[in-house]
């Protein structure tokens, strides 16, 4: 993971507002906009570190989850910590293995989901 926006996320950095989750990084165009993140998330553990960060974030507006990993455990450590933040507007999933199962049950409970 990007450990220049690994840092942002946990300093609550309020000028990152908007967070590309993604599981290669060349599955998104790296952003020229200081306020856009992206973190390559290739392992459960980075996954789980995101969810329960982005928990306690307070700045993100969007975020993106875009890729392919099984990353087991995880994604319903990750959905539980997202659940918890409340300054998210919109959420998009491409290609995500959050867009089905009880993660996805979880976050649709918290959250309008634009699925892309």
């Amino acid at each position: 993971m990007d450990q220049e926006t690994r840092r942002r996320i946990g300093q609550k950095d309020p000028t990152l507002t908007d967070l590309r989750i993604v599981s290669r990084f060349n599955s998104v165009r790296s952003p020229d906009n200081s306020h856009v993140g992206v973190c390559v998330c290739s392992n459960a553990s980075d996954f789980a570190w995101l969810g329960e960060t982005i928990g306690n974030n307070t700045s993100l507006e969007s975020v993106m989850l875009r890729g392919d990993n099984e990353l087991g455990a995880a994604i319903q450590m990750f959905a539980d910590g997202f659940k918890r933040n409340a300054s998210i507007l919109r959420l998009s999933l491409k290609d995500s293995v959050l867009s089905e199962g009880a993660a996805y049950e979880t976050l649709m409970a918290f959250q309008t989901i634009a699925a892309i």
